[in-house]
């Protein structure tokens, strides 16, 4: 569970996926999401970001909203460029202390209050 206040990104005690390639992956997500639908709670998942990936393309967002009915999130352009900019990877998959700041606060927005 993550809270609207929550202070950082902690992606490691979550579930991670790389690409959803298989029928245990897509089961696993429909689950959750009905397991949330089901107590009236917000979910959503994200795409993390990593250097040098290019933005998802908006079919690729929506899609994914129609198939686990929970919309998926990535990070603005002006955003991205903060991470990008401000020292925020430690390496092209890794967000560090300012990464992880402004990612935080870029995520805590997304969620409703």
């Amino acid at each position: 569970t993550r809270f609207r206040n929550v202070t950082g990104v902690q992606t490691c005690a979550l579930p991670i996926f790389g690409a959803i390639n298989n029928d245990a992956q897509r089961a696993t997500m429909q689950q959750m999401v009905a397991w949330a639908h089901a107590r009236g709670l917000f979910i959503a998942f994200t795409l993390m970001p990593r250097i040098g990936d290019p933005r998802p393309s908006q079919a690729y967002f929506d899609k994914f909203e129609r198939t686990f009915g929970a919309p998926l999130l990535f990070p603005t352009d002006d955003v991205l460029a903060k991470m990008y900019t401000t020292g925020g990877y430690s390496d092209p998959n890794h967000l560090q202390g300012q990464g992880r700041a402004v990612y935080s606060a870029w995520l805590a927005r997304q969620l409703p209050s």
